[in-house]
């Protein structure tokens, strides 16, 4: 996908050059020839998005993140069973702790009416 790219924005940059030279005039000349000069004309407003979007399909045609692999159900069984085995008493521990604690200051929490003060 990345050289049919390449040639249409390459040919449409190539076309709109500001001096003129060998590959500008062939260029010219060959759109001419095919019909196409009113087109690539029209494309000279939209260079900068034709150059971001070839960009984009150059960054997605060479991608380095290397093969895949394909995954058998075996090594997907193999990942899933060797996760260890999780202790929900060991886990829950700190939480009951917590809550244990909560529950006995809201039960020793007095009141402003409640409290004494040292005169009397």
């Amino acid at each position: 996908g990345f050289i049919p790219a390449l040639v249409a924005v390459g040919w449409i940059t190539i076309f709109h050059q500001p001096y003129g030279n060998w590959f500008r005039s062939h260029v010219v000349s060959w759109s001419g020839d095919i019909g196409i000069d009113g087109f690539v004309r029209d494309m000279k407003d939209m260079l900068p998005v034709l150059t971001l979007g070839l960009g984009v399909v150059f960054g997605f045609s060479f991608d380095t993140t290397g093969p895949r692999r394909i995954r058998r159900p075996a090594d997907v069984h193999a990942t899933r069973s060797s996760t260890a085995p999780v202790d929900r008493k060991a886990t829950d521990e700190p939480l009951t702790a917590e809550r244990g604690t909560a529950a006995s200051d809201r039960n020793t929490v007095t009141t402003a009416s409640q409290r004494t003060t040292p005169e009397e």
